[in-house]
């Protein structure tokens, strides 16, 4: 839940959202399952060789997204500010038990015009990979799920050596 202490609380303009970025401080079983995402063929899969996952959970790990909180469209960062790579790949698993179609939270993608393409439901178990060497624009519909109950992901990038110039060491949102 929102008051557990390994939460970063983020309140900025364009998102509202509770994040933990440490391996160390997030539930044994939610790191467990992230040491096992970043052990699956990701590079075969997504034909690019090289992919670093980063376990060290920057801006990664598990997030939680509680009533009335959402994310604008934004960016991702393009590159790690501590390790100088390029993100190559970003991997989202819905980790909530319970997800209902009129509770909202939806992973919207948009194209390089800012038009919404896709809209993903939150259901629980559902795996998302996205090809971060492209901009992928993106936002989270506002959540409206019942007291008690939240939206939760566990999220790992990957990483790769620099093949273009770096634009974005944070996120960039389109406000």
């Amino acid at each position: 839940t929102s008051d557990w202490p390994g939460w970063i609380r983020y309140e900025d303009a364009g998102h509202t959202k509770h994040a933990s970025n440490l391996l160390t401080a997030i539930p044994f079983v939610a790191g467990e399952c992230l040491r096992q995402l970043a052990l699956l063929p990701w590079d075969e899969w997504m034909e690019q060789k090289g992919l670093v996952a980063d376990l060290g959970l920057w801006a990664a790990g598990l997030h939680e997204m509680c009533n009335g909180e959402s994310v604008e469209c934004h960016l991702d960062a393009d590159h790690h500010p501590r390790l100088g790579l390029e993100r190559r790949l970003s991997v989202m698993l819905y980790v909530h038990q319970r997800w209902e179609p009129d509770w909202g939270g939806e992973l919207e993608l948009y194209d390089l015009l800012l038009r919404r393409k896709v809209v993903i439901e939150p259901a629980p178990g559902r795996l998302i990979a996205i090809d971060a060497r492209k901009p992928a624009y993106h936002s989270v519909a506002p959540v409206s799920c019942p007291y008690g109950l939240s939206r939760r992901s566990l999220c790992l990038f990957f990483y790769g050596p620099q093949s273009m110039s770096f634009e974005r060491s944070r996120a960039q949102f389109q406000l």
